[in-house]
Parts: structure tokens; sequence; C-alpha cells
């Protein structure tokens, strides 16, 4: 929104409009009286235009400005900004954008636009992180990153705690401020930053879950998820059961599906083991994408395989926990968190199906840690049909396929504590 103010040079400078300018003040689209009362922080941008050497040179900055500042002090503030700016273009010295230009002084919210421009200029997906941003850490949008204090980040973790979210959540919120600190500081040799989300004294993180579900509890969780009526949720929710985690399966993008090999690429940005990780595509795997696009679109798309509804952007994780509870309740799930569906497939594969702590790993993504890793590489390929079969049991879909007299006799000598059926759907795995 454009300034028309009389005997007051507005030149380079707009209004970031927010909805806080009154009709009344506002004549043709532009801002006529500075006379506004504001009840938050408002922006204008600063932006200086030059032509240079026959190319165009654009130097522009958004300030933010407290509430209780008024219209004319900013745009004062403003100008004399975009004087510098204009300076900076005259001199020939502007190198970078003015959103890059790093300063101690500079709001969170500026410091994360910069990180986050940077990494998606280099091709990594921060969707997650961004949702994890919008949703808790607006305490300290508009705070300089050397006025965040150490009780600025308990506060927003305790808040993470209030709401029943997870340790490792908790801890989510001292990773990213640390990471954006780290990031400003290797931008920089002007200054050096102090983390306010110091994780000294923090008591060690409590990962483990203590779920111990029966199995028929097991089964009646995987079996809501699969008829939960709700497309594409119902699609996510497969992906969920077969080990997947939920950043991962939002972030997923039809160009990391090999139709032809029939596998998938959860890549090295997405995943917590920092390599590329590819698995089997599942029969039920394929029919969720067939669900979504039918079967003549499937290998003609690209983009996100779960977009949200501008087509752009993945699906929002707010609106997925939103249908998340709505099944977990109606069917009174013992848990409340969707990651500890991969502690339900983890405890049926080894429980129920026999399967080694190495395959477990392999099956939910993590790299194998057993000394059979250091001569053997377990390919997440391979382990595909073991993860069918458990699906097959979780969903009651069991094939029925004849089991050898002899080896389950064998078996039983071997494991007696063990059932026949546990036996059985080891030996047709």
């Amino acid at each position: 929104m454009n300034f028309n103010l009389k005997n007051r040079r507005t030149a380079g400078l707009t209004y970031k409009d927010d909805g806080q300018i009154p009709s009344s003040k506002i004549v043709d689209g532009q801002i006529v009286n500075t006379n506004i009362t504001f009840t938050k922080p408002y922006k204008i941008q600063v932006r200086a235009s030059k032509v240079l050497n026959g190319k165009r040179s654009i130097n522009k900055e958004t300030m933010t400005f407290d509430k209780n500042t008024t219209l004319l002090d900013a745009i004062k503030e403003a100008s004399k900004r975009y004087e510098e700016l204009m300076d900076e273009l005259n001199n020939d010295i502007y190198k970078k954008k003015s959103s890059e230009v790093i300063k101690p002084d500079m709001t969170f919210e500026n410091a994360w636009e910069l990180i986050r421009n940077k990494e998606t200029k280099n091709g990594k997906d921060n969707s997650t992180e961004m949702q994890f941003y919008k949703n808790w850490l607006q305490p300290i949008y508009n705070k300089p990153l050397n006025k965040i204090a150490p009780n600025d980040i308990r506060d927003i973790a305790n808040t993470l705690k209030n709401a029943n979210r997870s340790d490792r959540t908790q801890r989510r919120t001292y990773q990213v401020v640390n990471y954006i600190y780290s990031e400003i500081n290797k931008s920089t040799t002007e200054f050096v930053l102090i983390s306010p989300a110091s994780m000294k004294g923090l008591p060690p993180l409590r990962n483990k879950s203590n779920l111990d579900l029966p199995l028929e509890k097991s089964k009646a969780v995987a079996q809501a998820l699969r008829n939960y009526p709700v497309s594409p949720y119902r699609e996510v929710f497969m992906w969920l059961l077969h080990g997947r985690r939920r950043g991962e399966v939002l972030a997923l993008k039809w160009e990391d599906i090999n139709f032809e090999d029939r596998t998938y690429t959860i890549r090295e940005i997405s995943n917590k083991a920092g390599i590329n990780m590819t698995y089997k595509l599942s029969n039920r795997l394929f029919a969720t994408l067939e669900a979504l696009v039918g079967i003549k679109k499937i290998d003609k798309m690209k983009g996100f395989v779960f977009k949200s509804s501008d087509n752009k952007k993945p699906l929002c994780e707010a609106t997925l926990r939103n249908h998340w509870m709505r099944v977990s309740d109606d069917n009174k799930f013992p848990f409340t968190r969707m990651h500890d569906l991969r502690k339900l497939l983890g405890e049926y594969l080894m429980n129920q199906m026999l399967q080694s702590d190495n395959i477990v790993d392999t099956v939910l993504g993590h790299l194998p840690s057993g000394i059979a890793s250091r001569y053997a590489t377990m390919k997440n390929t391979t382990v595909g049909p073991i993860v069918d079969t458990a699906l097959d049991g979780l969903l009651d879909e069991n094939k029925v396929i004849e089991v050898n007299d002899e080896k389950l006799k064998q078996l039983q000598a071997m494991f007696p504590e063990k059932s026949i059926e546990q036996l059985s759907m080891f030996l047709n795995s």
C-alpha cells in the first residue's frame, strides 16, 4: 500500500497491508493520514532502485516497527534507510539483497527468512520446520536476536509440554533456535551471537516409548486407519503404517517414486539417517497413489504427493493432526501421537514375526547398529516383503500359505514360548 502524504517524502516506501489502516485514512488505495493507532507490530518495505551499467539493481529491506511507534516516526526512519540504500547503489557497493544484510539486532523472523531462503535455493525442503516455526515460535518472532533470553526459550518449551507434546518435540525448540544462531554466525565475521537456547543442564531425552499394545488392539488401530473415510488423510495413514515418519510422508514428491522399479526414496534432507533411503513401493502404497490421481496420471505427476489446497505446498501438518485426532477419538486409540505407529509396527515385527533388531531398524528408517551391519548391508528394498506380511497380519488380510509341518516342529522345539500362529507367520515371511 503506497503513501500519499502532503509535505512528506515517501519515495520507495510501501506499507505491508495487515488490516490495521482504517478505510477513513485511505484514498484511492493510498494512505493519506498518519494519525493511526496500531494494535500490533507493522511493517514498511523500503525499495531503492537504480540503473547501473545498463542493468537495473534493486536494494530492498522490510522494516518492522513496534505498535507504539507512530506511523510518522516510522516513515522518517524508513526514509532515512531509503537514502542509505540509494547511497549503496550509487557507490556501486551493493553486493547482496538487503534482506541478507546481517545485523545482531535483526529480528528472529528476518533471520529465519534469510536462512530459509538460502536453504530453498540449495534444494532443501523445510516445510516441516516451517510448520513448527509457525505453530510454536511466534513469541520470539519480532524480538531482536541479541534480545532473546533463555527464559523465552523455556517458556516455549513449557507451552509444548502443557500441550502434551513429546519430550523430543519440546527439545526441538532448542535445536531450531540453536540452528538459526549457528547459521547467522557462519554468515558473518563482524560479530558472534550467543544462542539463548543452550541445552546444558537439560535432563536426558526420554525418547523410549512405553507403548505396550495387545495384538488385537494393534490390529484395531491399523484397521481403523485403513478404513478412515476421508482422502487424502486415509492414504497418509497407510504410509505411516509402513513405518514412515510424518515429515517424510509430507515431504514426499512424485519425483521420488520410481514406478519402473516399484521403489520410492526418502531423501537425505527429509530423514534422520542423513542419507537417501530407498524402499519397496508395496501394492498397498501404489494403491494410495492410484486413489489420489488415477492410474492414467500416476507416472506423470510432479511436485508434492500430498498437496495443500493451493497445490504448491505439502499437506498442512496441523490439518493432518486434526484428522488423526478425529479417527483416534472415534476409535479410542490408546495413544495420541502419530509417531507411536512406528512403535506399533516395530513391536509387531519383533514380537509377532520374530524379526531381528537390524530388520526393525531398517524398516523404520534407521541405520542398522548391530554387529552384522559391519559385514553385511541390509537393503531397505529387501525388507519390503516383511512389511507386507506384517500389514497382512495387522489388517487381517493374511495370505493363506501352506506351512511345512516339519519346519514348524523344528521351530517349536527351538522357540517353545512362541505360539503356532507366530511361528507360522515367521515361516510365511
